[in-house]
């Protein structure tokens, strides 16, 4: 299971803890003091709700959650990287050639 650190927006401070990818649509976040468990799953129409959880909980945390996912994103794949390589390598080709000529920007000395 994929897991990754987060921060959540507490009543009186920042809770520090993991989250882990626990099925298809479904993730866990654990607080690192253990004083907080919010498991979260995606509706079939798409928004993401609390399945379970310790109480009290802020239900902003669910929000908190989903962005955490969504900014953590899926890893690039091989074909994705050799696309910005790609398009790095171009960006730069271009940039080079636009320079002038280190002997067209000098002035020649008169003797």
């Amino acid at each position: 299971m994929e897991t990754f650190e987060t921060t959540l927006t507490g009543s009186d401070g920042n809770i520090d803890g993991i989250v882990t990818h626990i099925s298809k649509e479904a993730y866990q976040f654990t607080s690192l003091d253990n004083s907080l468990q919010l498991t979260i799953a995606k509706a079939p129409k798409g928004k993401w709700i609390r399945l379970s959880g310790t109480e009290p909980y802020l239900s902003g945390w669910v929000d908190e959650l989903c962005e955490a996912i969504a900014a953590k994103g899926k890893p690039a794949t091989a074909s994705t990287q050799a696309k910005k390589t790609v398009a790095t390598s171009a960006k730069t080709t271009v940039a080079k050639k636009s320079k002038p000529a280190a002997s067209a920007t000098k002035k020649a000395k008169v003797s």
